[in-house]
């Protein structure tokens, strides 16, 4: 089920649209819509990650499904399209990669990032505002930068897309962002831990906590029409 507010008409009730027609149907897409996003150039287009592993591409103007990406290992958590809206990048629990779509004219997978995310956990991860660099955590408390505007002409492997690694937390690193303006960076960490048994005194590595980083570059500033 996908829930729709209008946010100019508060109070106003909300239209809910179904993902597939009925319960036992076979057809649309199943599953707890986990993640939205619209795509950036105004096509009118927005895509649904699920739990069933599998992804709906979706009319804005009827809330009908146009594309459904399948075949994704684990239960989707996040989905996002590049800033020209020509591929969507996905990623999914239990999975240790990234994969980049062409949503254009084939449901082919252009290329997979590698991202060490064999958890249930959500890794979050982040595209900067000229669609040149992906950033994303890891389990392993890094932080990954990607090249991912030129990955979809070439058919290198993700070790050569990967532009810079840089160990962030002493955890797992949960989300990575982009100031969209200033050359600047944030990653978050942390996790649930529990003790086992009556052993109350194991070492366990915690470390919930957000940073912020300086990146080499300057900020632009683009004028809006």
């Amino acid at each position: 089920m996908i829930e729709v507010f209008d946010v100019q008409r508060p109070g106003q009730e909300s239209q809910k649209i179904p993902t597939t027609p009925k319960r036992r149907s076979k057809k649309g897409q199943k599953g707890i819509i986990s993640c939205l996003d619209f795509s950036p150039d105004y096509a009118g287009l927005y895509a649904a990650g699920s739990y069933s592993k599998t992804v709906g591409i979706y009319d804005e103007t009827n809330n009908e499904m146009c594309l459904k990406l399948s075949g994704i290992e684990g239960g989707v958590t996040q989905v996002k399209f590049s800033p020209n809206g020509n591929v969507l990048f996905t990623a999914s629990r239990q999975a240790d990669s990234i994969m980049c779509w062409d949503i254009r004219n084939t449901t082919n997978v252009l290329y997979e990032l590698n991202r060490p995310g064999k958890t249930n956990q959500r890794i979050s991860f982040d595209i900067n505002s000229t669609g040149k660099v992906l950033i994303t955590g890891d389990k392993n408390g890094n932080a990954l930068f990607y090249d991912c505007l030129t990955g979809e002409e070439r058919d290198e492997d993700s070790k050569q897309r990967l532009q810079r690694s840089m160990h962030a937390h002493d955890d797992i690193t949960t989300s990575a962002s982009f100031n969209p303006v200033y050359p600047v960076i944030a990653t978050t960490s942390g996790q649930r831990k529990f003790t086992v048994g009556s052993d109350e005194d194991q070492d366990l590595t915690i470390d919930n906590s957000i940073k912020i980083w300086k990146t080499h570059g300057q900020y632009e500033w683009h004028p809006t029409v």
